[in-house]
């Protein structure tokens, strides 16, 4: 028997070892690619802690602000109750003179209600301008119209009801009839 010419086997190169320069260089890239993440993460959350402190930061002043205007205004309400009394000292000052004996008690009433306008003036609460003004409707509320020669158009020709302000906002309009 003849023996078959046997086959060689590739001869197995031994593996090459990675030299310790090279495992070095890995590590040094591996650790300068956790650096650089790291790096970028602090970075990331220092910039959302300074949007957060100015967000507080804006939050306070805001807080502020509401409390400041809270504080300024906080009479408003009790002025748009005090309204219908100044109402009907509007009405018994205009109304009563026509009647018999209200001339002894005229000028105490007209005093003390004089009196209560000017406290109240102090204290920032204005009387809306509102008789031969232009009409607006921002501080005025037509309830009549009527045409008037002697008037320009959209002007306040008569009064029903003052309006008023507390610090520059509007309590309650003026109820008005305006010319044609």
């Amino acid at each position: 028997m003849s023996e078959a010419p046997k086959e060689k086997k590739p001869e197995k190169k031994p593996a090459k070892k990675a030299s310790p320069a090279d495992k070095s260089k890995k590590e040094r890239e591996k650790k300068d690619a956790t650096i650089d993440a790291l790096v970028a993460e602090v970075a990331s959350l220092k910039d959302t802690l300074l949007r957060e402190q100015a967000e507080m930061v804006n939050f306070k002043r805001r807080l502020t602000e509401e409390k400041i205007k809270d504080r300024q205004y906080a009479n408003a309400d009790v002025f748009k109750s005090i309204l219908p009394v100044l109402d009907h000292f509007d009405m018994l000052i205009k109304n009563e003179k026509a009647h018999a004996g209200f001339e002894a008690f005229e000028p105490a009433i007209t005093k003390l209600y004089d009196n209560f306008i000017t406290v109240f003036k102090d204290l920032g609460l204005e009387e809306v301008m509102a008789l031969d003004a232009p009409f607006d409707p921002a501080v005025h509320e037509a309830v009549m119209q009527e045409a008037r020669e002697e008037k320009a158009p959209n002007t306040v020709i008569e009064v029903f009801q003052k309006g008023y302000t507390y610090k520059e906002r509007l309590l309650r309009p003026a109820m008005v009839k305006v010319s044609e």
